[in-house]
């Protein structure tokens, strides 16, 4: 979920840039938690409910989470600067400035 940009803003904002790599992407993998956490509470304001119907269709019918989030993906062209603002709302939280 991270490109090597975002991860390094990350890093930087955590004050993490010389932690080793395996406390880096513990808290990389704590952001990227309750980033996702968020985002899926944040899904019955985003989609319409044409689209809410079409996710809890395919849950119903047993799709796999990865297809769901695949497909919820598809439905914001802005997915990825999307959650990475979600990302850096999570960062500030945890350092304020």
């Amino acid at each position: 979920m991270f490109d090597q940009e975002l991860r390094a803003s990350i890093l930087k904002r955590l004050h993490m840039e010389e932690a080793d790599i395996e406390a880096q992407d513990t808290a990389l993998l704590l952001v990227e938690s309750i980033t996702s956490k968020r985002f899926t509470r944040a899904l019955p304001d985003l989609l319409t409910d044409d689209q809410l119907n079409y996710v809890e269709h395919m849950h119903d019918a047993g799709k796999a989470d990865d297809e769901i989030l695949d497909w919820v993906q598809e439905q914001f062209p802005d997915f990825d600067e999307m959650i990475g603002d979600i990302m850096k709302d999570v960062v500030d939280e945890m350092v304020p400035a």
